[in-house]
């Protein structure tokens, strides 16, 4: 069983204070902004244009969305190729279209004519999507970008960001806001090319636990009576006197699940092996 813990990285005697107990850094996530109002995209427009020259044409999930369902499963297939390989605390479970659609594309916050669609002839081949914050005026949060493997160091990526600030740009945005994973080098290559600032970042740190911890929170979990499986509705449980929330992510199933001690132990997160 694995313990997870946060850190931010300007708080030294928080991480000494884990590192004492076992803890190794496992990962960091940076926020990034990129201040819309002195952005400067003209050194770029190479990328755009190179895309258009290798074949690649650009669309929108709002243009693409007249086009039926057809469409929409093709690039549910895509999104779904893409986020296999983003960096993740756990193994990667791909959502139905059924769910996808209800957590992305009904999603209220989802700006589709900022969702940017990279395709070669009738295959879409990457995405840059956006969601506006409506506690953050005018800060568009940018969520996952990506391209198909076959695809990658193309610059298709940066074009697709590119297009983001644009669509940023023109609509009155002032900010635009993402998150990387120290994993993810390319991207971080490419976020600080454009001019994207980062803040102080969060150290992820892990512990693998004795055998007797392991026991004692096993037996809260089996106290919690939890089903095979977690539906995405379920309720917070209370464990031991704690309240646990089930992590609503796409990867809950009967052999993966995640648990957030939201009361003591440090904020500590705790994962359920899989059965052997």
């Amino acid at each position: 069983m694995l313990a997870w813990t946060m850190a931010k990285e300007d708080l030294p005697r928080r991480i000494e204070f884990f590192q004492r107990r076992g803890f190794s850094e496992r990962t960091r996530n940076w926020e990034s902004r990129l201040d819309l109002s002195t952005a400067d995209t003209t050194p770029f427009h190479g990328y755009i244009e190179k895309a258009l020259k290798d074949g690649i044409t650009f669309t929108t999930l709002s243009e693409e969305q007249s086009h039926g369902q057809d469409s929409l499963r093709k690039i549910h297939e895509l999104v779904q190729l893409i986020q296999t390989d983003m960096p993740r605390e756990a193994d990667f479970t791909p959502l139905s279209y059924e769910d996808w659609e209800t957590y992305s594309l009904k999603n209220p916050q989802l700006l589709p004519e900022g969702y940017f669609l990279a395709k070669e002839g009738s295959n879409f081949v990457g995405m840059s999507d956006v969601h506006r914050i409506d506690s953050e005026h005018g800060v568009l949060n940018q969520d996952d970008t990506g391209v198909i493997r076959e695809y990658r160091g193309r610059g298709i990526a940066t074009a697709l960001k590119l297009k983001v600030i644009n669509f940023g740009k023109k609509n009155g945005y002032r900010t635009i806001k993402t998150w990387n994973d120290s994993v993810n080098a390319s991207m971080l290559a490419i976020n600080n090319k454009l001019g994207f600032r980062r803040k102080v970042g969060w150290i992820l740190m892990e512990k693998i636990l004795r055998s007797e911890t392991l026991v004692c929170f096993r037996r809260l979990v089996e106290a919690a009576d939890l089903p095979n499986k977690l539906q995405r509705s379920s309720p917070n449980l209370l464990v031991g006197g704690r309240r646990i929330e089930v992590e609503q992510g796409s990867n809950i199933s009967t052999h993966s699940q995640h648990f957030r001690v939201l009361k003591g132990l440090y904020g500590i997160y705790y994962r359920k092996t899989p059965p052997q």
